[in-house]
């Protein structure tokens, strides 16, 4: 008795340890369409002369899936000479060591898309503020 249950054992041992040596990966991927307009009230605190943080907020009354709000934070680099600002959520691209990474996310509560930042922005003055 002993040995039938010995010989059993064996092709179940065998079949774990390849189930475990040979794991099969699953990816999937869904791409969603995402557009929608947001009016946003973003304020900022100055780390240096030129870099601030920027934290923002704001709403959307065309966004889909229930992502109408957008809140976060940023660094900003300003180069007021030019009129280009550049803005990223990690701080390293500016040098800045030690600091929060920072984050945009669209919705709440169970509808949220969490995004970062990487852009440049060219700020025309119109005549009229010269």
């Amino acid at each position: 008795m002993l040995r039938s249950q010995s010989l059993w054992l064996f092709p179940v041992a065998v079949t774990l340890i390849s189930f475990a040596c040979n794991p099969t990966k699953a990816i999937a991927k869904t791409t969603y369409a995402f557009s929608a307009n947001y009016d946003i009230l973003s304020t900022s605190t100055a780390i240096t002369q030129n870099l601030a943080i920027a934290s923002l907020s704001g709403e959307s009354s065309d966004a889909p899936y229930g992502l109408n709000t957008i809140n976060g934070f940023t660094y900003a680099e300003v180069d007021l000479a030019t009129g280009f600002f550049r803005f990223d959520t990690d701080p390293t691209v500016f040098g800045l060591q030690g600091l929060p990474i920072g984050s945009i996310v669209f919705g709440s509560g169970t509808n949220k898309l969490f995004g970062t930042d990487s852009a440049v922005v060219k700020v025309k003055r119109s005549p009229q503020f010269l």
